[in-house]
Parts: C-alpha cells; sequence; structure tokens
C-alpha cells in the first residue's frame, strides 16, 4: 500500500525578539560606557580614587 507524503511548511530560522533586544541593549551600554570612560581630550588621566579603608 503506498502512502503519500505531507509536506510540511519550511521552517525559517529566526532570533527570539527578547535575545536581539538584549543584545542591542548590551551593545549599547557597553559603547556608552567606552566613550564615558574614555580619556580626557588632553590625554590626562582623572586622579584615582582612594580605595584603602580607614580603620
Amino acid at each position: 500500500m503506498a502512502r503519500s507524503l505531507t509536506v510540511k511548511h519550511e521552517e525559517n530560522p529566526s532570533t527570539n525578539p527578547l535575545l536581539t533586544g538584549f543584545l542591542i541593549l548590551a551593545a549599547v551600554v557597553l559603547m556608552a560606557s567606552a566613550l564615558l570612560g574614555a580619556p580626557a581630550a588632553n590625554g590626562e588621566m582623572a586622579p584615582a580614587q582612594d580605595t584603602t579603608l580607614a580603620p
């Protein structure tokens, strides 16, 4: 007995929109931190803060 094959709709690969949004947000945060953490135009760095704890 011959059976006919049923053709199903092909699946298209796609990314979850939530993952896409997270990746875009992460890229924006990384770019902003790189721009805001850049040295001044004259090349001088801001003085380091003292991170030692006083007794």
